[in-house]
């Protein structure tokens, strides 16, 4: 990412028609969207959650922005704010994460945002890892909220993986795949104890882990690409 926002947003175009591309001229199955829809359709705002190494398919992995606003937290990292412009050209609003903001600071934005009727997207993992190793954040937004967390994963039977941090799942034109999507299975306490708050904060990493693993499996991988 440079520093000129002409080119940025260049930048931002072509790695969203990729992303068209890839997933338009392919077949996915999608698995458990209808209800978050129904959630969204009814003005209740949810919280999504995913891995970071799943986000290339981020815009689809969501009910279709005319059912409802969508707002996807990013990071200040250069990658994170060109991933903010890639998800905006599919009408996603994003709200930045400042390197030395709080997060009391940031879950009062998202409140806020989610009693706009604003459903939050989140990579449980990010912005900068460890891979796969859920933060509590989305957990504290929940109980903020009383709104539910949908965990969501994609998987394709053609794609490669980068060598980032996260090794970032890229799914190849022409090929198939299938999108899963389910409601977090833990019940959150009004004001959990440290130990309550870990113990779901694994459950919901376990929770994501295993759905991404069927996911792959359902695509042929022999082995979980995570």
């Amino acid at each position: 990412m440079s520093n000129s926002p002409r080119l940025n947003r260049f930048l931002a175009r072509r790695f969203a028609a990729y992303i068209r591309f890839a997933y338009r001229t392919s077949t996915y199955s999608c698995e458990g969207m209808e209800e978050i829809s129904a959630e969204i359709r009814a003005g209740r705002p949810v919280i999504m959650g995913l891995m970071h190494q799943r986000l290339m398919l981020s815009p689809f992995m969501f009910p279709p922005r005319e059912e409802g606003d969508i707002c996807s937290i990013t990071s200040a990292a250069k990658a994170g704010k060109l991933a903010g412009l890639v998800q905006e050209e599919f009408g996603f609003q994003t709200v930045p994460l400042p390197r030395k903001q709080s997060h009391v600071a940031l879950s009062r934005a998202i409140v806020g945002k989610m009693r706009e009727g604003v459903s939050v997207g989140f990579a449980v993992d990010g912005p900068s890892g460890p891979s796969g190793v859920a933060k509590t954040v989305p957990l504290a937004w929940a109980r903020l909220t009383g709104r539910p967390i949908y965990l969501t994963a994609f998987s394709a039977r053609r794609g490669f993986r980068l060598g980032t941090w996260d090794r970032l799942f890229v799914p190849l034109p022409w090929t198939s795949g299938v999108i899963l999507c389910e409601r977090f299975a833990e019940d959150m306490p009004k004001k959990p104890t440290e130990t309550e708050t870990e113990a779901l904060r694994l459950a919901l990493e376990t929770q994501l882990t295993a759905l991404c693993a069927r996911a792959d499996t359902a695509c042929g991988h022999s082995t979980p690409l995570l």
